[in-house]
């Protein structure tokens, strides 16, 4: 794909998205070093089912120097030259790079703010694609730039609720319990049923487990987490990939300034106090 880097913008089209210390004093290169590159589609393509039509700009974040990661945050800055190809559920098209297809994504759009997130129960150690976007030329505004972001894509803080000294309250969604509800969860989440399915090979519905069952071993799945109520983001009384893709879209969201009490996900309760005794 062809690079396409203004000046101006070349400060900001390289950074590192996941800080991580340099394993070595002599290491020079930057670990984890996201780029875009940018590219005019001569012909049309279909990604899902959209169809995104000849002259439309793709968009491509790539990593380099990958150290690992199991989940992913980015923010795309996109100037009023363009607008974000959607699809009927007026979601970003999105393509995701071919190291990244076992993991679950995220992507929304807000004034021209685009969040993609992901997540996985396995370490990604590839370089390469991570996922792509698409744009129009809209012909009325003069900002062409194309950025990303140095803000994380979001750390969104859980709602507070006063405990008493018979019960406390936990943050569904946070299933860490360290005050914030982001990928993080969601591929702690996926690890968690992966490890079940190790654990229970002769079961054919491993993958989809009790909310019970994960409390009577809550230790081994979610050391952090208070009570197993809190991994349950759909309410179904079942731990499964639906709840990392509701913390995944809920964090995404929000990422993007989409209201908290409004996540377009259905059936998505992440921000929710459960009460819990201790």
């Amino acid at each position: 794909m062809k690079k396409v880097i203004s000046a101006i913008a070349a400060s900001v089209l390289a950074v590192s998205a996941f800080p991580i210390s340099s394993a070595s004093a002599i290491e020079t290169a930057p670990a984890n070093e996201l780029s875009v590159s940018t590219e005019v589609l001569e012909t049309s393509i279909t990604v899902g089912d959209t169809v995104i039509p000849a002259g439309a700009t793709a968009v491509t974040v790539s990593i380099d120097n990958n150290t690992g990661f199991n989940n992913n945050s980015t923010k795309l800055l996109i100037g009023n030259a363009y607008d974000v190809i959607v699809s009927e559920s007026y979601t970003p098209v999105i393509s995701v790079g071919d190291s990244m297809e076992n993991f679950c994504t995220a992507a929304f759009e807000n004034n021209n703010t685009v969040a993609f997130s992901a997540a996985s129960s396995e370490l990604n150690y590839s370089n390469g694609e991570i996922f792509t976007i698409f744009l129009e030329t809209n012909h009325t505004g003069s900002d062409e730039s194309i950025a990303i972001s140095n803000e994380e894509a979001g750390n969104i803080l859980r709602k507070n609720v006063n405990s008493t000294r018979a019960f406390r309250y936990a943050t569904r969604g946070d299933v860490n319990d360290d005050g914030y509800i982001n990928s993080a969860d969601s591929s702690d989440v996926l690890e968690a049923i992966s490890q079940y399915v190790q654990l229970n090979p002769a079961d054919p519905n491993a993958d989809y487990f009790t909310v019970f069952a994960c409390s009577l071993s809550l230790s081994t799945f979610f050391p952090d987490a208070p009570c197993a109520e809190i991994v349950d983001t759909d309410k179904d009384n079942f731990v499964s990939t639906d709840d990392a893709n509701c913390i995944l879209q809920y964090y995404t969201w929000l990422s993007v300034g989409g209201d908290p009490d409004s996540c377009p996900y259905a059936n998505n309760y992440c921000g929710e106090p459960v009460k819990y005794y201790y």
